[in-house]
């Protein structure tokens, strides 16, 4: 049993009455009995008899520490006439507050003296141990009776039993009640006496203020209990009341497929992880995706879907469905919607652990057939699966399982060779009109087929201990090399090897020479159509990078970095870079060629058609967190963006998921944007920075283009836009160097591309001159004011008039009043998803509306403090009330209840579905994929984002 907690209520201290009799009657304090489970907020009553002549309380409540709680809030309504008197006395003839409460004495900096006691009840948690204190300058309304049994309620403590991470053991934990010494200026004792449980009055004097408050008798002290039950009335290993608070309801959460964030972990497993964090800090929890214990995590979206949690131990395409070697759980194949199991068993009805999988066309009927070898299965070795759960044999007991198997095809239909290592009979074919025969005695170190005489029959290729062979006939073999590669890939009609340091070769059968293709090591090599013209190229992941064969030594490259695998996909690549996470290469295709799918580390993939749309889909298992998924059509892919943060004095620093937090400055940032200048799709980052002027950052380098700061930037295609005050507007970009062109004062800067042609405007509001648009190097005035605020919307300007209402501008239908009201603030969002935006603005007493189609649309009768896009949706900051999100479809849906400072929209990982990023008060910086992820404790001053 775990020890006991002790709730120690310590001694009054001092306190004033007023009118109270000089007599005291009995007196009996009470600490109340509580039971409740862990999670859930119980209120423990703290009572007393006879409360007429009771002037203040004060309690010391000491929790040991293995006992977990939250101290949620102290209520008293014995004590709340404290914040609506104020004693005051004549001394010396002068007026004062009444000093006679030290214990209660909190300061405001307040002139008014009476400020001193705003706050009727005044804790502190220190240690474990919670200081109260309560006084009223009159006794209580209930005046003293002969009834022994009246009780009052001094104060009522809310507690939580256990908190998010931890939870206490079921027991009984006990309350002990006791006086004790009072020491502690924090919690507004400033001198140390020892004092009783309760202070009476019989009223202030003016000569000796320590008569106001003789002190009262406890006659009884009882001591109460707090109970914690073990409570799961579903018996799913997750208590009811933390079912009730996540889910809202009690029920079996705890199967496989309850996994509410989509993260890998189920519900279960979360709440067995209560008290961990992941590798970024983030508390296990089952609205948060949790990132595994190593690599990325698969953001939730509609292109990921988890399909199991066992490990694979080999994964192969088989005709449209996926079929898995699960080990002990035996071979089951998944056609997009269920897993079907092929269940091959011993007498107990154990499922056979499969030594491996291959398909093979046997029948030559089209289709592939499954075959698998079960090497403890004692009536046979090697069976084809034929429908179903039914498998037929085609090995006797008399043989082992072979180590590998390959299909062999040639004129006579199709033939298995099998290698059986070199205890078991070397390399052997079958088929059936023979069954099983020798071909060599050796053991093969790999075994492939590929028709190098482009006959239309296979070739048998091993690689042995001496060299490279191909089968000829019966026990015949032709050595064609005298090394041993590493690995061997059919190419069309020839073979590449990999000879490892002596590079990637290809065999020419009709001179019997081999030919050096690139003298580097390869990682992997493969095959594949890239240019959809029907004949396979050459791919290969080295070093230096990916590159495609050409011809003779030439190879093209398509990426800088190496990778650990590639298989075909869909007509292009499905590359896994390891821990830099899986990318799809599909030539041609738009917008980028390359895409991420995911940051997490790949250990196996497949690509199958499970859909017959003629689209391969792909099987990727993750064994950082044993997760398998399958991968359903390639999204619209937008690039990978970064957070860049200015942290004042601390600098200016990067945050990605893969690396975190990286420092690239240590100073400060008066302003951040981002231009693309080189034209490259990846934005530089351009940084105004206190005392040295502007510079910008890419490729890792800090380049200065500027001296001084200006007082605003803004981006102007690949140029940027720098307001210089009275000095003027000036553009920049790395060719032309700085460039003014005009030298009026700005008060606002925006652009808008007005024509339509694809490029931008800019737009400026000026000091004395009204509003002029810039486009090729002429500016044209288009109002004589300046409105308070402008933004784009699609091709046309918005103007803020405050008072004078909103109006749209283009140069073809001039300006278009759009609403009197006065706006607070505007943005755009594509709520219907039809490619143009909605406008969307928050007015003055009518709350926020949105235009489009000529028509304005309400949708709330309040304010918030900021508003941002958040993909199709609106995030709306509403300060106390959290942070929530609109769309008219699903209407106003909270996020949070914590208050945000600053939000940005950022996409980390690629995928359509940006993250929304906060920076909240007292909590630090989130991220919202379909779950919070806090990545930092702290606040930043400013947030963009860019394009990595």
């Amino acid at each position: 049993m775990k020890s006991k907690i002790s709730i120690i209520l310590l001694s009054v201290f001092t306190a004033m009455l007023i009118a109270a009799s000089s007599t005291f009657a009995f007196h009996e304090i009470t600490v109340g009995s509580v039971a409740g489970d862990n999670g859930d907020t119980v209120v423990i009553p703290i009572t007393v008899t006879n409360p007429g002549d009771i002037a203040a309380a004060a309690f010391t409540i000491t929790f040991d520490s293995d006992f977990k709680f939250e101290l949620v809030k102290i209520e008293s309504a014995f004590f709340q006439t404290f914040t609506t008197q104020w004693a005051r006395v004549t001394i010396d003839g002068d007026e004062k507050p009444f000093s006679g409460v030290p214990s209660v004495y909190v300061p405001t900096g307040s002139s008014d003296p009476e400020d001193e006691y705003k706050q009727p009840i005044l804790s502190n948690l220190v240690d474990f141990k919670l200081r109260i204190a309560g006084a009223q300058v009159q006794t209580h309304d209930q005046t003293e009776t002969a009834d022994d049994d009246a009780i009052t309620t001094l104060f009522k403590l809310h507690i939580k039993i256990g908190t998010d991470t931890e939870d206490n053991d079921p027991d009984v934990y006990d309350l002990i009640i006791q006086p004790t010494y009072i020491d502690n200026a924090d919690a507004g004792y400033t001198t140390g006496e020892d004092l009783p449980y309760l202070v009476g009055s019989s009223g202030p004097t003016e000569t000796d203020l320590t008569l106001a408050y003789p002190t009262l008798v406890v006659t009884n002290a009882n001591d109460g209990t707090i109970e914690v039950a073990d409570l799961d009335a579903d018996d799913d290993g997750m208590s009811d009341p933390y079912e009730l608070e996540h889910f809202g309801h009690i029920t079996d959460n705890a199967d496989e497929n309850s996994d509410h964030d989509n993260d890998g972990y189920s519900d279960l497993i979360e709440y067995q992880k209560l008290g961990t964090q992941d590798k970024y800090g983030n508390d296990y929890h089952p609205w948060v995706p949790n990132a595994p214990e190593e690599g990325g995590y698969i953001p939730a979206n509609d292109y990921w879907t988890r399909i199991d949690t066992v490990a694979p131990e080999q994964m192969i395409k088989y005709n449209n469905v996926l079929a898995c070697d699960n080990g002990t759980s035996g071979v089951r194949t998944y056609d997009g919607t269920d897993w079907n199991e092929l269940t091959h068993s011993d007498a107990g009805g154990a499922f056979l652990d499969a030594n491996y999988l291959m398909v093979t066309d046997r029948d030559n009927d089209g289709d592939d057939d499954l075959v698998a070898g079960f090497p403890a299965d004692p009536a046979g070795s090697v069976y084809i699966h034929k429908s179903d759960k039914l498998w037929d044999t085609i090995i006797d007991a008399a043989n082992n399982a072979p180590d590998a198997m390959v299909p062999y095809y040639n004129s006579s239909g199709s033939i298995l060779a099998a290698d059986f290592g070199s205890t078991d009979g070397g390399v052997k074919s079958y088929d059936d009109d023979n069954g099983w025969t020798d071909l060599k005695d050796d053991d093969p170190i790999l075994l492939m087929t590929v028709d190098i005489e482009s006959n239309g029959d296979d070739d048998l290729v091993g690689s042995f201990d001496d060299g490279v062979f191909v089968h000829v006939s019966g026990t015949d073999w032709d050595k064609i090399h005298d090394d041993t590669p590493e690995s061997m890939v059919p190419h069309g009609d020839s073979l590449v090897a990999d000879f490892g340091s002596s590079g990637v070769q290809r065999y020419d059968a009709g001179s019997n020479t081999w030919e050096v293709l690139r003298a580097i090591d390869p990682i992997v090599l493969t095959e594949v159509d890239l240019d959809g013209d029907g004949i396979t190229e050459l791919v290969g992941s080295f070093s230096d990078g990916i590159f495609v064969h050409v011809s003779g030594t030439t190879w093209n490259p398509i990426g800088t970095d190496s990778a650990e695998n590639l298989i075909p996909y869909n007509g292009g690549l499905a590359v896994d870079f390891g821990t830099e996470g899986l990318y799809t290469y599909i030539p041609n295709r738009t917008p980028e060629e390359w895409v991420r799918l995911t940051s997490m580390n790949p250990d196996e993939m497949v690509a199958v058609d499970i859909d017959y749309d003629e689209m391969d889909e792909l099987a990727v298992y993750f064994p950082d967190e044993a997760l398998l998924y399958i991968f359903d059509d390639t999204p619209i892919i937008r690039p990978i963006e970064v957070l860049a943060q200015d942290w004042g004095n601390y600098g200016l620093w990067t945050y990605d998921l893969d690396e975190g937090y990286i420092q690239i400055t240590g100073s400060d940032t008066i302003e951040m944007i981002t231009v693309d200048f080189d034209g490259d799709g990846k934005d530089e980052l351009v940084g105004s920075f206190v005392g040295i002027g502007m510079w910008y950052y890419d490729n890792n380098v800090w380049t200065n283009f500027h001296d001084s700061a200006p007082e605003a930037m803004i981006r102007f295609g690949d140029k940027l836009a720098a307001d210089r005050g009275t000095g003027g507007l000036y553009l920049y970009d790395p060719t032309d160097e700085w460039v003014q062109i005009t030298g009026s004062e700005p008060i606002e800067i925006v652009t808008v591309d007005f024509d339509g042609d694809g490029e931008d405007e800019l737009v400026g509001s000026f000091v004395g001159i009204g509003m002029w648009f810039y486009d090729n190097n002429v500016w044209t005035n288009f109002h004589d004011y300046s409105p308070k605020a402008m933004i784009r919307f699609g091709n046309k300007l918005a103007a803020d008039w405050g008072t004078g209402g909103l109006s749209l501008y283009d140069p073809t239908n001039k300006w278009v009043p759009l609403t009197g009201s006065e706006p607070i603030e505007m943005i755009t969002v594509d709520f219907d998803g039809d490619g143009e935006d909605e406008l969307v603005g928050s007015f003055v007493g009518i709350g926020i509306w949105f235009y489009d189609n000529n028509v304005w649309t309400n949708f709330h009768g309040g304010s918030p403090e900021a508003m941002i896009r958040f993909g199709n949706k609106l995030a709306g900051d509403w300060g106390a009330y959290g942070l929530w999100t609109y769309d008219p479809a699903a209407n106003w849906v909270r996020l949070t209840n914590a208050d945000p400072i600053e939000l940005v929209e950022v996409n980390f990982d690629g995928d359509e579905q940006a993250e929304l990023v906060g920076s909240f008060n007292f909590i630090g910086v989130w991220f919202y994929a379909d779950g919070w992820t806090q990545i930092h404790g702290s606040n930043p001053q400013k947030t963009i984002t860019y394009i990595k």
